[in-house]
């Protein structure tokens, strides 16, 4: 019995072997064994080899093309027959009567041939792959638009995708590169299938699909990665898309995140100047900004907008009714009013010239309401004699951290410390600890209450807790069962604060101008000046010169809100 299963094992070995049939060797090795096996003496060898070479489809045809010209006329024969078919893309398990049609295929006009591709790719779906794959070379280009849209229609698309990037062809046409690039994309390499795409029309949908994908990929590793690593991938895409100033402002971003804040400024100003006559890439761009929340880099490429002939056109329109609401945010009410009118203007001129404009979201009364309102606030605020503007500053840390810790609470809570300035949870003896029973949140010093405990119901899990306190924020986390916490990380933040005269100040000479007491420098305060933390409140007092040589003081008490987060730098 043991001798009879030895034979056996030793017959089966013996088998592999001779018809080189191990699926372990890389496939081009394997065609080279199997190109040689075609002059075999044996004839079920040749069958064989014959038989597994049209197996490895296009993986085989290098092989072959060694042996076109083989001096064994036998040989020489089979490897042009089996090349006419894999060049072809034609499979052994192909129906008979759709092989020889596209045996025949040059033979047809070319609206003949489109017909055949369709029929082919219809009848096999993925085993028609490798046929469609052929004609991207095609020296017809509608037939390669026609190879190119029915190879991306093959269901599973995954599965398809695999087996283009399983063709061995260079990818010589701009079809193959963007069929590479879709398959590529497909499988979730969608760098790598940007950068295979070449060169390629803007409006060209696989480009565009490939693109705005890679943008969005980015955009999210930004929130997530240290932007020094996501830094690299935005310029390798900005190398691939060189027209694409997103993938720029992505780098220059990620620069300034990761503390390369001069390379960073650098690159949005390279991005601003790509694309000079192109309105379309420059309001993609503002649109782009402002969903990153980058306010003034999006205000630079929408006056970019406007500048760009023709005048008045549905980008015009677009660009007004963008910049409203950003230089609004602003408190820059007075612009926000005149960009408001002027992009109605655009559109009611279009709308009497009948060309085809509207508006989606706001009827024209509504627009003209908030001009009204606009205006009113711009009034209100040119009475005043100062107005301030603050912006958070990140400091020692990335936006992406920042996220994180904000994004990733449950919980926030404000501590306020006595005296001001003095920072609590800095000391390794303060700490958070909740008590589950009462459920209160309490701040301790030396594990005794050091404040105002905060009434809150966190659930049993172990819950996130982001603690603000003068210019920190301090991530703890709670454990569930226990109420313990232990602190994550220590976040630190500046502000810039931006002081804007009135017409009363703004007449003043030798100013000098306190804040809460404390003498600040004028001119630093109206270009932008950093402060470590912000009060509840800033009471200014500004004196100076009036233009009839008297002393004035001026005193204005101005409330403070914190700031929502841009990415800037001190």
């Amino acid at each position: 019995m043991k001798l009879g299963v030895l034979i056996v094992a030793l017959h089966l070995s013996f088998l592999a072997t001779g018809f080189g049939a191990s699926t372990n060797a890389p496939p081009g090795a394997l065609a080279r064994r199997l190109v040689q096996e075609l002059g075999a003496t044996e004839f079920r060898v040749r069958a064989r080899a014959a038989e597994q070479l049209r197996a490895l489809g296009g993986e085989a045809v290098p092989a072959l093309e060694e042996m076109e010209n083989a001096p064994d006329p036998e040989v020489r024969l089979q490897v042009q027959e089996l090349l006419g078919d894999l060049r072809l893309g034609i499979a052994p398990d192909w129906p008979a009567d759709l092989a020889t049609t596209v045996r025949r295929l040059a033979e047809r006009p070319p609206a003949e041939r489109l017909d055949v591709l369709r029929r082919v790719a219809t009848a096999l779906q993925m085993r028609a792959v490798p046929f469609l794959m052929t004609r991207l070379a095609s020296e017809s280009r509608e037939e390669q638009e026609a190879a190119v849209k029915l190879i991306c229609e093959v269901e599973p698309r995954e599965q398809a995708a695999r087996e283009v990037l399983r063709w061995p062809k260079p990818a010589a046409t701009a079809a193959q590169r963007r069929v590479r690039g879709w398959a590529l994309g497909e499988l979730g390499q969608t760098v790598a299938g940007v950068q295979a795409l070449g060169e390629q029309p803007a409006d060209d949908a696989i480009r565009r699909d490939l693109v705005e994908k890679a943008v969005g990929e980015l955009q999210a590793r930004l929130r997530q990665e240290p932007p020094l690593d996501v830094a690299k991938i935005a310029r390798q895409l900005a190398e691939a898309v060189p027209n694409d100033s997103r993938f720029v402002h992505l780098h220059g971003l990620a620069l300034v995140q990761g503390g390369e804040v001069c390379a960073g400024q650098a690159l949005a100003d390279q991005a601003l100047a790509l694309n000079p006559e192109n309105e379309a890439a420059h309001f993609a761009a503002a649109e782009f900004l402002i969903e990153l929340k980058q306010a003034a880099m999006a205000e630079q490429e929408l006056e970019l907008v406007l500048q760009i002939p023709p005048a008045d056109d549905v980008y015009d329109l677009n660009a007004y009714f963008r910049l409203g609401p950003l230089q609004a945010q602003a408190h820059r009410y007075a612009e926000a009013a005149e960009s408001y009118t002027k992009g109605l203007a655009v559109y009611r001129q279009a709308r009497a010239a009948g060309r085809g404009m509207g508006l989606i979201g706001a009827e024209e009364s509504q627009v003209e309401q908030q001009i009204a309102e606009l205006r009113r606030l711009a009034g209100k605020v040119a009475q005043q004699d100062l107005t301030v503007r603050l912006e958070l500053v990140l400091k020692d840390f990335d936006a992406a951290n920042w996220r994180a810790a904000t994004d990733g609470a449950d919980v926030v809570m404000t501590v306020r410390v006595q005296p001001l300035g003095f920072r609590l949870f800095d000391l390794e003896e303060a700490g958070l600890r909740y008590d589950r029973q009462k459920k209160q949140l309490v701040p301790l010093l030396r594990n005794e209450p050091a404040g105002d405990p905060l009434p809150v119901a966190l659930p049993e899990k172990s819950t996130r807790i982001l603690v603000n306190s003068l210019d920190c924020y301090y991530v703890y986390e709670i454990e569930g069962p226990t109420g313990a916490a232990r602190r994550l990380a220590r976040l630190e933040r500046d502000y810039r604060v931006h002081v804007l005269p009135g017409p009363r100040v703004r007449a003043l000479r030798e100013t000098v101008v306190t804040i809460n007491g404390e003498t600040n420098d004028w001119a630093r305060l109206q270009a932008g000046a950093i402060f470590d933390y912000l009060p509840e409140k800033m009471a200014f007092e500004v004196r100076g010169l009036t233009t009839n040589g008297t002393w004035e003081t001026i005193r204005q008490v101005v409330p403070i809100k914190e700031p929502p987060l841009q990415l800037l730098n001190r």
